[in-house]
């Protein structure tokens, strides 16, 4: 199945709104699509010449990918801001399950705190079904498919309880 169509199809079938995204193929076609606009003005060449010269680019425009980043970092701090009780699913290639009380604010929280330590992660970050929650899903070479990640705000008084 063309990887664009089974795209499509999972996009329909997701309705949940997402509020943040961080996935370095997407980022690579964004690059992709402005170093073909750039080009294209006074390109000579054909357009198969032109496709690999933007692939070049693209894929050395490590300006392109910091900003993607950079924004993806700024955006968590106006998503995770509190006490949260965590319960995860399909982790790792085990697909094992968990749960866990942390206080997340942000990037470096949900960094130390939650992902995985690995490198290259997909992460999607959702609107949950109940009021505050977010669902938050993360794809790397150990779980393809996507680990799965439910915060529910707790009160700090919560977080100080399960400590005890």
């Amino acid at each position: 199945m063309n990887s664009k169509l089974l795209t499509t199809i999972l996009e329909v079938k997701d309705k949940r709104e997402l509020l943040a995204s961080y996935d370095e193929s997407d980022i690579y076609e964004g690059a992709l699509e402005d170093a073909k606009e750039r080009l294209r003005d006074g390109w000579e060449g054909t357009e198969e010449e032109l496709e690999k010269e933007a692939q070049e680019q693209a894929s050395q425009d490590s300006d392109y990918f910091s900003m993607a980043f950079d924004d993806f970092r700024d955006g968590l701090k106006e998503i995770f801001k509190g006490y949260y009780h965590i319960e995860g699913k399909n982790l790792g290639w085990q697909n094992r399950s968990g749960h866990k009380d942390a206080e997340i604010n942000g990037w470096d929280d949900l960094r130390d705190k939650v992902l995985p330590k690995t490198s290259e992660l997909t992460i999607k970050i959702y609107k949950g079904n109940k009021d505050g929650e977010i669902e938050m899903t993360v794809a790397h070479h150990d779980a393809p498919m996507g680990e799965n990640y439910y915060f529910t705000p707790i009160s700090e008084d919560e977080f100080n309880k399960e400590g005890e």
